[in-house]
């Protein structure tokens, strides 16, 4: 698959949460994460930010 054929794949996805549900999962997945990942989620989370997701 082509890398924009993923990108359409996952707008459609995230076109189906609501903003908040969005912010609640990212919460719950962000939880999820080993501290020793904590770089990766909080790279993840300026980047929800940043899409105004939470």
């Amino acid at each position: 698959r082509s890398l924009e054929a993923q990108v359409r794949a996952s707008e459609v996805r995230l076109g189906q949460y609501s903003t908040a549900e969005l912010g609640e999962q990212i919460a719950v997945m962000s939880d999820r994460w080993n501290p020793e990942h904590k770089s990766v989620r909080d790279r993840f989370l300026v980047l929800a930010r940043r899409l105004n997701v939470i």
